[in-house]
């Protein structure tokens, strides 16, 4: 059987239907990737939408959302990926594309195992040019490092969750461009906005004129302080 010109063993191996290849694993994660994001997205969005006359409120609105994304992003990726596989048994788009991480015997994992796995598993992975995440292809029970340290598999328990994580996948990728569209063309269109970006590099460039002006003439009087 072949989807869209790839054999079903690409995605999981018919020797071995029960366990998830790396390609669908990997559609899995850009579509967590997508909804994680998707939130802050949508709150500069909202910023933009309402403080799009006034450049100092939004440039603050979304300086403090960048800021909060540079220092927490990571910690709140980890506590998203560890609580939901920890109560689902997968992230969403693991669950989306009806895979599922579970103990060698079956089981789903515990908080800790779930920790274990995100963030030691992860180093172990991606410290080698994410060489462990390759591994995958190779081992017969499609574990990767991050898997083979933490005594994790995951499983394709559902058949249809190719289509439904697919088209899952395409919805969230087009409302992030969407939103990320959107917004900039709300901030094109703003003859206020605009107006208020000009004045200010304006200010900018006077502002460099005036020291340059300013470093010009303290030469010239230090060159003359010289010739005396």
């Amino acid at each position: 059987m072949e989807l869209f010109g790839y054999k079903r063993w690409v995605f999981m191996e018919e020797s071995k239907p029960g366990y998830a290849g790396y390609l669908i694993r990997l559609a899995a994660y850009v579509t967590d990737v997508l909804i994680f994001n998707l939130v802050f997205l949508f709150l500069a969005w909202v910023f933009i939408s309402l403080y799009l006359k006034d450049l100092g409120l939004l440039l603050k609105s979304l300086g403090s959302l960048f800021l909060f994304i540079f220092l927490f992003n990571r910690i709140l990726w980890y506590i998203y990926l560890i609580f939901l596989t920890t109560h689902l048994g997968g992230s969403l788009g693991k669950r989306l594309f009806g895979l599922r991480v579970t103990t060698l015997e079956g089981r789903n994992l515990s908080l800790v195992q779930s920790a274990f796995r995100f963030i030691i598993g992860y180093f172990v992975s991606g410290v080698l040019l994410g060489l462990g995440y390759l591994a995958i292809f190779k081992n017969p029970q499609k574990q990767g490092w991050h898997d083979q340290v933490s005594d994790t598999l995951v499983i394709q328990e559902k058949k249809q969750g190719l289509i439904l994580g697919l088209i899952s996948l395409t919805v969230f990728l087009s409302v992030s461009v969407g939103l990320f569209y959107f917004s900039i063309v709300r901030l094109a269109e703003s003859q206020t906005f605009m107006i208020q970006v000009q004045n200010e590099i304006e200010k900018m460039q006077t502002v460099v004129q005036n020291l340059q002006t300013k470093t010009s003439t303290d030469d010239l009087h230090f060159y003359r302080s010289d010739l005396v």
